[in-house]
């Protein structure tokens, strides 16, 4: 098969499989939007299996809300976790507010006031106040010690930080 013809049909079953994977995230939508959280579980989980960190932060949310599930805190950390990791900010804002809570983790207000700060970075207004109420119950040597993680988290989940100018 030449090159270009293999190029070609590579390119369009990948194009194929995005225009699928977002008509079926559309659907799962859908689905939740109209209260079938069994249909819109059984759909985001399929999509979180291919890696999806919308659908797994949606996955997330109904292991939080027990909608279409039985409510599991633990599985929502981790997913929500899952997720952030792949630099999806609405993720690592809900981790942040688990480990602010104590829901299904221990409360950690270091990694709370962190995944708070990825989040902000990332332009998430309502991340941007939970860091600044977290900041605040912080004592200078923790919030060192906060920041640091949080760029850490940042270079390594969603790209290079660059120092101000």
């Amino acid at each position: 098969m030449p090159a270009r013809l293999f190029k070609a049909l590579t390119f369009f079953t990948l194009l194929l499989s995005v225009v699928s994977a977002r008509a079926d995230f559309e659907q799962a939508v859908e689905n939740y939007n109209a209260g079938d959280f069994s249909a819109a579980f059984s759909e985001f989980k399929k999509l979180s299996q291919d890696g999806d960190p919308r659908s797994i932060y949606n996955l997330a949310n109904m292991y939080r809300k027990g909608e279409g599930v039985e409510a599991d805190a633990e599985q929502a950390v981790r997913l929500y976790r899952a997720a952030a990791e792949r630099g999806h900010a609405l993720a690592q804002n809900a981790l942040g507010v688990m480990y602010a809570m104590g829901k299904g983790v221990e409360p950690n207000d270091i990694e709370a006031y962190a995944w708070f700060t990825v989040s902000a970075l990332q332009g998430n207004p309502e991340a941007k106040e939970n860091a600044d109420r977290a900041r605040e119950l912080l004592s200078n040597q923790r919030r060192a010690s906060a920041e640091l993680i949080a760029r850490q988290y940042f270079e390594n989940y969603v790209g290079r930080l660059e120092a101000p100018e």
